[in-house]
């Protein structure tokens, strides 16, 4: 009796390193990494991520450059008169180091949360799967009471984090800059810089204030996705599963628990409204906004104290000044 031969595929084994972890054939780079845990890392610290990814030259170049931009700007802000004197004594005046301050700021800045997206990505190809966001609420949203947009990293929405954390970038250039231009403002010598700055300062202005009233709302996002998993889903599954609840539990038992949190988030938001109108209503502004008009005038400021006079005329049209 002739017996044939059966070849049999052996499960192919897997290499174990010293950590304990094990290497996934269709991984060459090395065992897993936790994109949350990269991104945290090189968002405190530049290159810190790229360090746990085991990405050593990358992460030690950008050590060295956050080294680098911390003693700079030490640097900077330490001896701010001085650097302005001896600018105007080689014909740099303070418009030339403020504009030279706004390119060194808007790099680091940039810098920062580059490191920090590069960390989340070389992590996320190197997960093993999707990656869904830790699993506890709780730390997406006190990232982003820190920072917004690194909740919304932890919860596993790299673009949404990446348009939140632009936003505080925004607002980290704005405030030392504004606060910059006022210091910097008696050193500008021509009318046309003086205009400029100050049209650049209305615009910095707006951005920052913006950036605040964005915050609360990067919070509560973080929030919301954080404690239901479906919000993490692309938009066309969110549509499809909010669909198949309507036709389960109908228009009220789909959308009612829903729209009852954002009517409690309404009256609360109502509430403190009115408790901040009755302690500081409306004259309280007023007279603040002419003391900033005023103080803005005594440095020959001349379009942002016009559009704060236009403001006052119209929520006060028979006020006196």
């Amino acid at each position: 009796m002739n017996h044939e031969t059966v070849w049999t595929i052996e499960r192919p084994k897997k290499e174990s390193f010293p950590d304990g972890a094990e290497k996934d054939r269709r991984n060459p780079d090395g065992p897993a990494r936790e994109p949350a845990l990269a991104f945290s890392l090189s968002l405190l610290i530049w290159g810190a991520g790229q360090l746990y990814n085991r990405r050593w030259k990358h992460g030690i170049l950008f050590l060295l450059l956050m080294a680098n931009f911390i003693a700079i700007l030490r640097l900077i802000l330490g001896n701010l008169n001085s650097i302005l004197r001896n600018g105007e004594s080689i014909g740099i005046g303070a418009s030339g180091i403020l504009t030279a301050w706004c390119f060194f700021h808007l790099s680091g800045i940039l810098l920062w949360i580059g490191n920090a997206v590069q960390a989340y990505r070389e992590a996320s190809a190197r997960h093993g799967g999707a990656f869904q966001g830790v699993g506890s609420p709780l730390w997406p949203s006190l990232g982003s009471m820190v920072i917004p947009g690194w909740g919304q990293f932890l919860n596993g929405q790299p673009i949404k984090g990446i348009f939140f954390l632009s936003i505080f970038g925004v607002f980290v250039f704005s405030l030392p800059t504004i606060l910059l231009i006022l210091l910097f403002w008696p050193g500008f010598q021509t009318g046309s810089e003086r205009l400029f700055w100050e049209e650049f300062l209305l615009v910095l202005a707006g951005l920052a204030g913006s950036a605040i009233l964005i915050w609360p709302f990067v919070i509560l996002d973080a929030v919301k996705v954080g404690r239901d998993e479906v919000k993490k889903e692309p938009i066309r599954k969110r549509f499809e599963y909010a669909n198949n609840l309507r036709r389960m539990k109908g228009w009220v038992g789909a959308y009612f628990p829903q729209a009852k949190l954002t009517l409690m988030l309404a009256l609360i938001l109502t509430f403190c409204l009115a408790y901040s109108y009755h302690y500081f209503p409306k004259k309280f502004y007023l007279t603040g906004m002419r003391q900033v008009e005023a103080g803005l005038s005594q440095r020959d400021m001349v379009l942002i104290p016009r559009i704060i006079d236009r403001v006052i005329k119209r929520a006060d049209p028979g006020g006196r000044r």
